[in-house]
């Protein structure tokens, strides 16, 4: 939809007026729409910087796709896995990626194949990256996948310091991408691909071409979080953060704990627990003590 064009964009500000639009018009039925905004929202706060934010976003809705059985949530599963494992890799437990990693199979699922490649890139491994993405690049089909490859290959070249092989996979990859206005999927790779594009910008001959790679080196000077603070929520979908008191709670409550010895432990009182209670389901966008159990897990909480 028109989140989805304005992400690619990088129009970053436009993206949460228009999830929340579209939730306006969804019933509680609507279960795939509301956990598809819920990854779009995640995937918002990332772009913004805003990683612990992502993370409970996330772990809210693995939490929900966890307890469904249809074969479209054991799709979207696999695809918010990834992007909870991609976000391991950005705050760097890589121990974690390499976990979620194991869980999916890694030979039906592209975009798991492709975070095994940045798992390699991050782990060191710059060569088994490179020829790991070489392979996948014949087989992707969609474009956002080919101009991932092509990103994460002059990455990884540049990584071997394979400058020229470097400059060349970035240059193919602006040539795709111009045509779209694609943004984003450069400035998410902060830096590292800034550098390079630096590099690169003096060197392409096409005056359009450089124009485009301009326009890309002039948004990553522009703070993400320029475009607002991206703390409304819709629906209970856009998780605000735990206070460290409703972590403690969550934490008791899906280990089992009754509210009275919450309420012990803590040194509160119960009706002061039930608040806390119902305060962190509200920002998890769970519903009960097992999905709360679930989104702990994820968080890391037990």
């Amino acid at each position: 939809g028109l989140a989805s064009i304005d992400f690619a964009w990088n129009n970053l500000s436009l993206i949460e007026p228009q999830v929340n639009e579209a939730l306006a018009f969804t019933t509680d039925e609507d279960t795939d729409l509301r956990d598809d905004a819920a990854l779009q929202l995640a995937e918002l706060a990332h772009a913004r910087g805003q990683i612990t934010f992502a993370q409970q976003q996330i772990a809210a809705l693995l939490a929900r796709l966890q307890m469904t059985t249809t074969p479209a949530a054991a799709q979207k599963l696999a695809n918010v896995l990834v992007f909870s494992a991609h976000l391991s890799l950005v705050v760097g437990d890589l121990e974690n990626a390499s976990r979620i990693l194991e869980t999916l199979d890694l030979e039906e699922h592209l975009p798991a194949r492709i975070l095994h490649s940045r798992l390699l890139t991050s782990q060191g491994k710059f060569y088994e990256a490179v020829l790991q993405l070489e392979r996948l690049l014949p087989v992707a089909q969609e474009w956002r996948y080919t101009l991932e490859i092509k990103v994460l290959l002059s990455l990884a070249h540049a990584a071997c310091r394979e400058d020229l092989q470097a400059r060349q996979w970035l240059q193919q990859a602006l040539s795709q991408a111009r045509s779209m206005g694609v943004v984003r999927l450069f400035v998410s790779e902060g830096e590292p691909l800034a550098r390079l594009l630096r590099q690169l910008v003096p060197t392409l001959q096409e005056p359009a071409l450089r124009a485009y790679a301009q326009t890309i080196l002039r948004a990553f000077a522009r703070p993400a979080e320029a475009d607002g603070p991206g703390q409304a929520s819709a629906a209970g979908l856009l998780v605000e953060p735990l206070s460290a008191q409703e972590q403690r709670v969550l934490r008791l409550l899906a280990t089992g704990h009754s509210n009275r010895e919450i309420a012990q432990e803590l040194v509160v009182s119960v009706n002061t627990v039930k608040d806390h209670a119902k305060h962190l389901y509200r920002k998890l966008g769970v519903s009960n003590r097992l999905q709360a159990g679930e989104a702990a897990r994820h968080l890391k909480l037990i």
